[in-house]
């Protein structure tokens, strides 16, 4: 009797887990269909965020552009360039270069190799590096740039700030033929950048 009562119990119990897996089958196959029919419509939900957020990040850059060139236009003293970061400089220069007959683009930032914007005039390219101190610019300067030259293929190297050049930095810059751009020179820069405008 013992052993009948025994296997009945195995057999609800056997029963019970049969339905019991049936039922999580039938669940799971729902769930994945329902995955499959609106996967279109998630997948398009996630690429149109994709697209706002580049388009976001494409949108400031421009209007950052668009902004500090505007600015170059109105700056009529350096005094006004000391204020500010080192990315704002390095934006306000390219359209100076620019204005010299130069296609001028900025690096990305990080990662930049000693070279915060390249620019290019017909085959020649060169590597620019920005300093916005108030602190004189020493050789660590120069040898950032002419570290540059080879990674981005340049032929000449420029290191410009609003600030002056340690005689170190001077001499080097000689040794290695990399034009400096100080103070003094940036600001006849803006001047005729101004006066053609």
């Amino acid at each position: 009797m013992a052993y009948r009562r025994a296997r009945g119990r195995n057999r609800r119990y056997g029963k019970s887990n049969g339905m019991l897996v049936i039922s999580f089958i039938g669940l799971s196959l729902l769930v994945i269909s329902i995955i499959i029919e609106y996967l279109f419509e998630i997948l398009m939900f996630f690429v149109c965020i994709g697209a706002i957020l580049i388009l976001y990040k494409f949108t400031k850059e421009v209007y950052s552009y668009n902004r500090l060139s505007n600015q170059l236009e109105v700056i009529q003293h350096i005094e006004e360039i000391d204020n500010m970061s080192g990315y704002e400089f390095e934006q306000f220069l390219a359209p100076l270069f620019k204005m010299m007959g130069y296609t001028a683009t900025v690096t990305k930032g990080s990662g930049d190799f000693g070279a915060d914007l390249i620019i290019k005039k017909g085959q020649k390219k060169c590597v620019v590096q920005a300093k916005c101190y108030s602190s004189k610019i020493g050789p660590a300067a120069v040898q950032e740039v002419v570290a540059a030259m080879p990674i981005y293929k340049a032929k000449d190297a420029i290191v410009v700030t609003n600030s002056f050049f340690t005689p170190a930095a001077q001499r080097l810059a000689r040794a290695n033929k990399v034009k400096l751009i100080d103070r003094t020179e940036l600001t006849n820069m803006i001047y005729r950048y101004n006066k053609e405008k």
